[in-house]
């Protein structure tokens, strides 16, 4: 049995338009998706501009919310050297993961250890004999 001509021209337009149609549909849920990012993405994050009851200098933020837990060692080698501004970028992304201080409370803090003198790189016995490091 073949079908005539008419009914492939036919079956061809409708998988057309339902093709278009899947299509615009994805392009519309696409944009939905973008305009609620938009427009509730920041709600959940407290407003960075506001002043909190800790406001104030890199070191008393510190002490209050890091020190508890951290060594400013751990972070000030990274600030200081060739890849200072990666470390920034990761420390930044760490602290806003981490810590509860808005975001011009954790640039406070990220200066206050850049200013730190770093701590003397440690070295261990399987970094000395390692002869295929760059």
């Amino acid at each position: 049995y073949e079908t005539p001509p008419a009914a492939d021209a036919m079956n061809d337009r409708i998988v057309t338009r339902v093709v278009w149609l899947l299509a615009l549909a994805f392009a519309l849920a696409c944009g939905a998706f973008a305009l609620r990012i938009q427009m509730l993405g920041d709600a959940t994050r407290s407003p960075t501009g506001a002043p909190t009851a800790t406001s104030g200098d890199g070191e008393a933020l510190w002490r209050t919310h890091c020190a508890g837990c951290h060594e400013p060692s751990e972070f000030t080698a990274g600030l200081q050297g060739a890849q200072r501004f990666a470390a920034f970028g990761e420390l930044l992304r760490k602290l806003d993961r981490h810590g509860n201080l808005a975001l011009r409370e954790d640039f406070e803090v990220i200066q206050w250890l850049a200013s730190q003198p770093a701590a003397p790189a440690e070295t261990s016995s399987q970094d000395e004999e390692d002869d295929f490091r760059l």
